[in-house]
């Protein structure tokens, strides 16, 4: 209405209120009057020797989109009107395989990178894909990326149809990761199979200024608030003569101090990174591809410099950043290892080795034993089933004396020299299982669970203030044998 009030359906209002009594009667018959309330606040709950804290589901986010996509926040935690921590699933129609959780679940990110194979391009020395793309994970939509050297400072991907894109610029890095602009200012970090590492939003800014310098000679202006110098020493990265140290100069209040950079030699592009154990307010020194140099530091201020060292502009702010940090290698944090691997008393000679003749695993999920003989015939060190039809395909020994089963399914299992379960590496190819997560104030570590058929699921996460340590809320999944999720509770825990 003009004076900004709802009109209200009397026959929706009659219905409801008739709904509620006819509830109230049912649950009334014996004898025990009954209020049904909706509240905000935890419920607590006295549970063994400790206290526990119900968190209200009607807080959470649950429900199914236009395009089919459904949606669960097991965890969502605020600032007034700055997000917290957000813990989110979305379906999954790949029922086929487990995934972080289960089948038809897996973790929200909403983007992925992926190169389109044909048609390649000459850059300098390198020959580099033409075209990559743009995975909106949430819409399902594509955002199709054409290589461009020209259009900007940094040389990359650039929308095919820019006025229907929402992105500005994609770049490829030496290390095989990508970084996305987008329209609003948002940055998003991938690795190198194209999976998110990192989400900057820059529009949850707290406060945010510009300063652009016209003179930026500190001999010629006494105003000027930093600058930075160059060693003479240099040395080789990416097949670069870099300097191997950058001074950093910063003038306040009539004193000038000094802060020196080394050249990250194993980064994804050409940095520098503060001297190890020094503090600083600063996380890297980065050379763009104009010689200018790009200053952040870890409130999310840019800091720009031209080729001659000389400052040129300074934005301050505070970036709101989530980071993904995923599994290198495998899967090592879990709940229980119910893989162990046992060696028998007699040995073999292969080589210069004495080896086990028998490896015995047993697998407490499924209560099955499975026996494997030292084969002679192999140019690797390995041990095969002594009978058909088991889960395992067979064990090798590594180089650095641990084992690997290789199951079914192809997920890799390590044990150390002892038999004792190390680590699992799925058998999928992209490096999707999360280790740990930050956002904001806080931070979350995911801890797994082997199901049945050996897929790694995730079993809790545990969420803390990143400075206190103190884990506040744990989040639970229990699952069935065939891999469907089938409950989860969120819980505040309380001392």
């Amino acid at each position: 209405t003009p004076a900004g009030k709802y009109v209200y359906d009397k026959t929706a209002v009659n219905a409801i209120n008739k709904a509620v009594e006819s509830y109230q009667q049912q649950t009334s018959q014996s004898g025990q009057q009954v209020s049904v309330q909706h509240t905000n606040e935890p419920v607590e709950v006295q549970f063994f020797d400790r206290t526990v804290t119900f968190l209200n589901d009607y807080a959470l986010t649950t429900g199914t989109d236009m395009l089919g996509n459904k949606y669960q926040t097991d965890l969502s935690l605020w600032y007034g009107n700055e997000p917290g921590m957000e813990i989110v699933r979305i379906s999954n129609t790949d029922l086929a395989h487990s995934h972080s959780f289960g089948r038809g679940w897996k973790f929200l990110t909403p983007y992925s990178v992926e190169i389109i194979k044909h048609d390649s391009v000459e850059f300098g020395d390198y020959i580099i894909k033409k075209y990559c793309m743009v995975k909106n994970l949430i819409t399902g939509l594509n955002d199709t990326m054409v290589f461009n050297a020209d259009k900007y400072n940094y040389a990359g991907y650039i929308p095919v149809d820019s006025t229907r894109s929402e992105f500005i610029l994609l770049i490829p890095f030496m290390n095989g990761s990508f970084e996305l602009a987008d329209k609003l200012g948002n940055t998003f970090k991938f690795n190198a199979d194209g999976i998110m590492s990192e989400m900057i939003l820059g529009n949850q800014r707290k406060e945010q200024f510009e300063i652009t310098i016209e003179n930026c000679d500190p001999e010629t202006n006494p105003k000027i608030p930093m600058w930075i110098t160059f060693s003479d020493k240099k040395v080789k990265v990416g097949g670069y003569m870099i300097v191997e140290q950058i001074t950093l100069h910063t003038k306040e209040n009539g004193k000038t101090t000094e802060q020196s950079f080394i050249v990250d030699e194993e980064g994804r592009y050409i940095s520098f990174k503060p001297v190890k154990n020094t503090k600083s307010n600063y996380e890297e020194l980065t050379i763009l591809s104009d010689q200018s140099f790009l200053l952040t530091d870890k409130a999310g201020g840019k800091i720009s410099f031209d080729k001659f060292g000389c400052i040129t502009k300074k934005v301050s702010g505070f970036d709101y950043k989530v980071n993904y940090e995923y599994f290198d290698g495998g899967i090592d944090r879990f709940d229980d290892t119910p893989l162990t691997l046992v060696a028998s008393n007699e040995r073999v000679t292969a080589g210069e080795l004495t080896l086990p003749k028998k490896m015995i695993l047993n697998n407490k999920n499924s209560g099955d034993t499975e026996s494997f003989m030292f084969s002679d015939t192999s140019q690797y060190m390995v041990y095969y089933p002594k009978s058909a039809g088991g889960m395992f395909s067979s064990i090798r020994l590594l180089s650095n004396g641990h084992f690997c089963a290789l199951d079914s399914l192809g997920n890799k299992v390590y044990f150390d020299g002892s038999g004792t379960f190390s680590s699992i590496a799925p058998a999928m190819q992209k490096t999707d299982y999360l280790k740990s997560l930050s956002q904001g104030d806080y931070s979350a570590e995911f801890i797994y669970q082997l199901l049945p058929d050996n897929s790694p699921v995730v079993s809790k996460i545990f969420v803390y203030k990143t400075l206190e340590g103190q884990v506040l809320y744990t989040v639970n999944y229990t699952y069935d044998e065939a891999g469907f999720l089938v409950d989860q509770k969120t819980l505040l825990t309380s001392n």
